[in-house]
This record gives structure tokens, C-alpha cells and sequence, in this order.
């Protein structure tokens, strides 16, 4: 989905395949990216084992430099999106690796063996607007300790507030 000539994510929902409603957007720029960012493919998953922790991992796209980044978003619903605090989760490997040109999220976080989360990404050896000739990328995964994808740390003294919580039982 574009707006004024930049990529932003949106979201359509129907039960006729033929018929589509317009897209509602739900991932904009905001006033501190840059002009040359775009917010691009966007791996949704619902994290495993939870009904309710959606994640988003939009490719970054950076125009000026033809380079991308993946990051993480969360939502409690799929509707309303926030970037995880911290930047980047993925960036693109060393010149001359299979993803040393760019990087795009693939969908479907999954739980495997080792405590460990996966994601599945494509990458390129070469940049975005290179032209494509031969193979046109790899396959490989992200990987994450099991809860590990996002934290909140003081390096001295600090404290963060939740909105309030029901639990049953005796652990969060």
C-alpha cells in the first residue's frame, strides 16, 4: 500500500475471494523516519502457542542506500501495530553472502527443538533494484531463543508500567 508515494502496510479481510474491500491501513511512517524509508514485506505470525500475541516482521527498505532491515512489531488484535523496542532484528550478512544484498521476511514463526523460534527469510546476494539475472535467492531461517525477541533493559536503575493484567494462577 502506498501513500504519497511511500510503502506503508494494510490490511484486507473477506469471506468472497473475488470481492476485496479497500485495505485499512495499519503499519504508517511516522515523523521520525526518514524520507527514503519505506515499511515494506511484513512477516505476520501469531507467536507460537499464544492466541493473542501477533508479530509483524516488516522489511525496512531504505531507498537511499538500497538496503534493507527486518523489524518487530506487536499487536494484541492484528488492527493496531508498535514497533518493538531496539531497531532491527535481522539485517542484511556481509557482501558476498547469499544475503549480503537484501533481506525479506517470510512468514510463520515457529517453535523448534533447543528452546529456539525460527522464521523463515528469503536473501539476495545482491540489492533490492539489482537487476536479477541466475538464482534469484535463499532460503534460510532467523533464529531466536524461545521469548527472547524483545526486552526491556536498564543499565542502571529503570522501571516500565503495564496496563493492568487478569492472571489466573500464580505466574506470568
Amino acid at each position: 500500500m502506498g501513500v504519497m508515494g511511500r510503502r506503508m502496510i494494510g490490511r484486507a479481510e473477506t469471506s468472497d475471494f473475488r470481492r476485496w474491500p479497500h485495505p485499512e491501513m495499519i503499519m504508517l511512517l511516522n515523523a521520525g523516519d526518514p524520507p527514503w524509508v519505506d515499511y515494506y514485506t511484513n512477516g505476520r505470525s501469531i507467536y507460537p502457542g499464544t492466541r493473542t500475541m501477533h508479530l509483524m516482521f516488516p522489511m525496512i527498505y531504505h531507498r537511499n542506500t538500497d538496503t534493507s532491515v527486518m523489524r518487530v512489531a506487536s499487536s494484541m488484535e492484528g488492527r493496531v501495530w508498535n514497533f518493538l523496542p531496539g531497531g532491527a532484528v535481522l539485517e542484511p550478512g556481509l557482501e558476498g553472502e547469499f544475503d549480503g544484498g537484501c533481506i525479506f521476511p517470510g512468514a510463520g514463526l515457529a517453535e523448534i527443538s533447543g528452546d529456539r523460534v525460527v522464521l523463515p527469510y528469503s536473501g539476495f546476494a545482491v540489492p533490492h533494484k539489482f537487476p536479477r539475472l541466475g538464482p534469484l535467492g535463499e532460503i534460510a531461517f532467523a533464529v531466536w531463543k524461545k521469548q527472547r525477541l524483545g526486552a526491556l533493559v536498564a543499565d542502571e536503575e529503570g522501571s516500565f508500567i503495564t496496563h493492568s493484567l487478569i492472571s489466573e494462577g500464580d505466574r506470568l
